[in-house]
């Protein structure tokens, strides 16, 4: 099996990912048994919400990494390439990993009738504890209650914002939404982001009842801005029992941010990565954009082949990456700026 093989395969599970969805916990506990319950093997940070999820999971992992564990981090969807989804210490799973955790899976997914989440999350987990990882940060897909990265005994869980989300499938109100997401809540220790009223209420009901210690942003947990400059900010953070002044957070300057060249450099860069990916017949982000904007080349470079591709390489950038008429052609010919690029 390839590559390509193996992500088509999970791609492809019920339809696809969205198409396919299908809460409940028994098929993702069904392949995690067939694997030796690899959750079970390092300890486990699940992290939902509905605003910043992604992000919070992120910045736990560097921080963890930074800290000196090994660390393994399931975030999704994927932005360019299948393996953005699994990385174990800021590096993404390789091909080979991925063609080795399908394979593992074997015909139980199709036994299952699993989803792809729910798949591709049993190949996270059986990665981890294939790579020895200290701690695994989960990011919740969809709610939580139901949510196929809600497995094993989590030593810490986390609640980013809640807000109105998904509401054929969570509830069409903030308390019964809240009440999905917060059953995340089971064990070790939880931490929650500023809620509105009600969320607030469903989650300290919730830890309550299983018994675990919840922390509040706003009511327990306390962040200051002691001051800014230049150079970055300091901050000064605060919990129940202890307090850490004079935090130093260096604002980070990228030359690059502010020159054209190598702006058009990265985009250039990142469309190469594109038509890598698509070259090894992974579907890329690209592929669900409905318009495409073609910059016609500058003047004096040469105009590409009929065969080339704007997402094939790397182009040429006299300083600027504007759309530029080329002699002879009139403004009206100029290709109308109607997609996401």
């Amino acid at each position: 099996m390839t590559y390509a093989d193996a992500v088509a395969r999970l791609t492809a599970l019920r339809g696809g990912e969205h198409a396919g969805m299908r809460p409940g916990l028994e098929r993702i506990e069904a392949l995690l048994a067939a694997l030796g319950h690899p959750e079970r093997r390092y300890r486990l940070v699940q992290i939902g919400g509905t605003n910043g999820k992604g992000s919070v999971a992120a910045l736990l992992a560097a921080i963890l990494k930074a800290a000196g564990h090994r660390v393994g981090l399931y975030t999704s969807p994927h932005l360019v390439s299948f393996r953005e989804r699994i990385r174990v210490n800021a590096e993404a799973i390789p091909e080979d990993g991925v063609v080795d955790g399908v394979e593992a899976l074997g015909t139980l997914v199709a036994r299952l009738d699993a989803t792809m989440f729910e798949a591709t999350t049993a190949l996270a987990l059986d990665h981890f504890a294939r790579e020895a990882v200290d701690v695994a940060v989960l990011e919740v897909g969809l709610g939580g209650r139901l949510d196929a990265t809600t497995v094993g005994v989590p030593a810490v869980t986390v609640i980013t914002r809640l807000d109105l989300d998904h509401q054929q499938v969570l509830g069409p109100t903030l308390a019964a939404i809240a009440a999905e997401k917060a059953a995340i809540i089971r064990s070790g220790v939880a931490f929650a982001a500023a809620q509105a009223p009600e969320a607030t209420e469903v989650l300290v009901r919730r830890a309550a009842e299983v018994g675990v210690p919840l922390r509040l942003a706003g009511r327990d947990l306390h962040v200051s801005v002691v001051g800014r400059s230049l150079d970055g900010q300091v901050i000064a953070c605060a919990g129940p029992t202890w307090r850490l002044r004079d935090l130093r957070s260096p604002w980070r300057r990228h030359a690059s941010s502010t020159s054209p060249r190598r702006r058009c450099a990265r985009v250039s860069s990142a469309r190469a990565g594109r038509g890598a990916s698509r070259s090894s017949g992974e579907p890329t982000a690209s592929s669900c954009w409905t318009a495409r904007t073609t910059r016609p080349a500058p003047a004096r470079s040469r105009a590409p082949s009929a065969s080339s591709s704007p997402d094939a390489g790397s182009r040429s950038c006299s300083g600027s990456c504007a759309t530029r008429t080329p002699p002879g052609s009139s403004p009206s010919s100029r290709p109308s700026r109607t997609g996401s690029s």
